[in-house]
């Protein structure tokens, strides 16, 4: 999942609003893993709301933690933000994820991948 850091936010308390926002699960802050991996990538304007001709680059960052949660842990997902999820295997979810630096951050998780300062897509 990935979420929009609010003023003064620290990354690592946004990971854990975000991962109660999305899911309804409350870990505390201890609970989440940081991965130490940060990567930037370019965003599509017209991809942005309200997005109106051309627009000068815009980026994004992205900071990468994990949460290791029991199995059969529920989620709850808010039907306004959310239709579905899924628990996978890795390997699957490293197919059906759509960004590289989203498949870097589970391949870091799972100690596939060695931790990078940045990466770009």
């Amino acid at each position: 999942m990935t979420g929009r850091r609010e003023a003064g936010e620290s990354a690592l308390a946004t990971a854990a609003r975000e991962i109660h926002e999305e899911t309804g699960l409350t870990p505390a802050s201890s609970d989440l893993i940081d991965l130490r991996y940060v990567h930037t990538f370019p965003l599509d304007p017209s991809r942005i709301p309200g997005f109106s001709g051309p627009r000068r680059p815009m980026f994004a960052r992205e900071t990468a933690f994990a949460l290791r949660v029991p199995p059969g842990t529920h989620v709850r997902l808010d039907p306004s933000e959310h239709d579905l999820h899924r628990w996978c295997p890795v390997l699957e979810a490293l197919e059906i994820l759509p960004f590289a630096g989203l498949r870097r951050g589970l391949r870091i998780a799972t100690g596939e991948a060695p931790p990078a300062a940045a990466h770009r897509e």
